[in-house]
């Protein structure tokens, strides 16, 4: 299973640009600290504060299971692995810590293939901080008794400001899942101060197909002159049994399709892109990638200002071409509800709530 780990930093714009990374990676799961909007779905769920999430997400998403909704965490069972999401803040004093910590140790203990990750805000030298302080302690304390084994390679910080840094973005797996997990860090810029996690980890929830794709023809493509050749020397077989008599006829129906159309090009929706996604906003994200870097070469030198005021005109821009992008595309939904030809109640009261809510995006705007 695909997942990725990302802390929001309640920030609109890098919801959204999850949306398009998760379809670039090719993720099943996100497992989210601090989302700017929950998603009333069933594919998504939340502790009881609303700050740790996770996202059953793809085209085909898998189904979460077994929701459990605590304070600082919330546990779902996807497939065979019972996953956590945590986040725990900073402004929790070491008691509360202490608690919820040790509920989620409780929680898992008598279960397997479990993952536990999430934003912690805990230093530790164990996973690469320059010392360690009572919450990592704490935490690696509880975990030892599970004997969960700690995914994070390298010493990459997970979060970053001007001011600097830390690895408090962790993930934890049982044994068992850890000796063929694969844990990166993404290279893509998350509109956060933190990074984005990719790891594969378990088997795949959808097992590959071992038989042919199907076939899809396109129509207007249709030579009926060289089907009805085809079928002409076509003639049934006596002796044959029923089945096998399907089975022929199944297969010379196959070659005239073949020889009398062109067939569709195969695709996935797994990686096509979202809605309001253009290349100006692919193009406006890279530049933000490559200035947030500038501007972490820049820490305590003379060009740092320089940088973030780079930085903030790039990622300002970015924000913008989104809130644009989203907005056109709400108003092409809005005109072509306008064109919506049925009459029925279903479709009245659709174009009356689109209109409605178009109203409140953009009054100005006349209509004929």
């Amino acid at each position: 299973m695909r997942v990725i780990q990302l802390n929001l930093n309640h920030c609109r714009a890098a919801q959204d640009l999850l949306a398009q990374t998760v379809r670039e990676c090719g993720s099943d799961l996100a497992i989210l600290s601090e989302p700017y909007k929950a998603c009333d779905t069933r594919h998504w769920a939340s502790d009881s504060t609303g700050k740790a999430s996770l996202w059953a997400c793809g085209s085909d998403p898998p189904k979460l299971c077994n929701i459990k909704a605590g304070n600082g965490y919330v546990r779902a069972k996807v497939g065979n692995l019972w996953t956590y999401s945590c986040y725990l803040a900073p402004s929790l004093l070491l008691d509360s810590f202490n608690r919820i910590i040790e509920e989620i140790v409780d929680d898992a203990r008598s279960r397997t293939n479990v993952l536990i990750a999430g934003d912690y805000n805990a230093w530790a030298q164990e996973w690469g901080c320059q010392s360690t302080n009572a919450r990592g302690r704490s935490l690696l304390e509880a975990f030892a008794s599970l004997d969960l084994a700690l995914l994070n390679e390298g010493t990459q910080q997970t979060f970053s400001r001007a001011s600097g840094g830390s690895i408090i973005d962790l993930t934890f797996s049982s044994p068992s899942l850890s000796r063929e997990a694969r844990w990166q860090m993404a290279n893509v810029y998350t509109g956060s101060d933190h990074e984005a996690i990719l790891c594969t980890i378990g088997e795949r929830l959808r097992p590959s197909r071992t038989y042919c794709r199907s076939k899809a023809y396109i129509e207007d493509t249709l030579d009926t002159r060289a089907i009805a050749r085809c079928l002409e020397s076509w003639h049934d077989t006596l002796d044959a049994s029923a089945n096998e008599a399907a089975n022929l006829l199944a297969t010379r129906m196959e070659e005239a399709c073949d020889s009398s159309m062109r067939q569709r090009k195969p695709f996935t929706r797994h990686h096509e892109p979202i809605a309001w996604w253009t290349p100006e906003i692919a193009r406006l994200r890279t530049m933000c990638m490559k200035a947030r870097r500038a501007m972490q070469r820049a820490r305590r030198t003379a060009r740092l200002d320089s940088a973030l005021e780079e930085y903030g005109s790039a990622r300002k821009a970015l924000k913008k071409a989104i809130r644009s992008s989203k907005r056109e595309c709400f108003l092409k939904l809005c005109d072509s509800a306008d064109k919506d030809p049925g009459a029925g109640p279903t479709s009245s009261w659709r174009r009356s709530s689109v209109q409605g809510a178009r109203r409140q995006l953009n009054p100005t705007r006349s209509r004929p």
